[in-house]
């Protein structure tokens, strides 16, 4: 499992020591590589994003390669690739819908209100404490891993709590 800007380097050392891994789940994942942005293209995001324009920055984003490297040798069967509605990196399309991934076929799940600190549940210590978004959503993902690894028990797990869209993008609704 890779979190945020964790994903990227997490499947580069797949790749590169070729472990044996079936199963690669991104949670908030960072899918764009926008370090290996021209120094133009970061500068037309950023004018897009503070003159208003964020869809165009938006498009700028999600058209750029994803930096991550051919899996298609590796022993990688699926990739879950899980992002919320109100999860930043997804807001400014970094993370998000990717059919493809490193060559490989990727299952889309969307979870409805998350945020980017939702994906695991938060200490009650913390100074933003579990609310029950963040029970909920973190209950559901770790499900989600412990499902992700048998294509049978996570298209089951799937089936049975969430809906899937006529995009292919399965929704689940905390």
């Amino acid at each position: 499992m890779g979190y945020s800007g964790g994903f990227i380097p997490l499947v580069e050392a797949i790749a590169e020591k070729k472990y044996n891994v079936e199963t690669v789940v991104g949670l908030g994942a960072a899918t764009t590589f926008i370090n290996g942005m021209s120094f133009g293209d970061i500068q037309k995001i950023i004018g897009f994003i503070t003159g208003g324009f964020a869809g165009l920055a938006y498009e700028l984003i999600r058209n750029q390669p994803s930096g991550i490297p051919d899996l298609t040798k590796t022993s990688i069967k699926r990739i879950v690739n899980v992002w919320g509605t109100n999860d930043i990196l997804a807001q400014a399309g970094i993370a998000g819908p990717k059919y493809l991934l490193g060559g490989i076929g990727t299952i889309n799940i969307e979870i409805q209100g998350a945020t980017h600190f939702d994906y695991m549940r938060r200490s009650p210590n913390d100074s933003n404490p579990p609310d029950a978004r963040n029970i909920k959503v973190s209950s559901f993902v770790t499900e989600l891993l412990r499902k992700a690894n048998n294509e049978l028990d996570l298209n089951n797990f799937l089936t049975s709590r969430c809906t899937k869209g006529a995009d292919e993008i399965w929704r689940f609704t905390p």
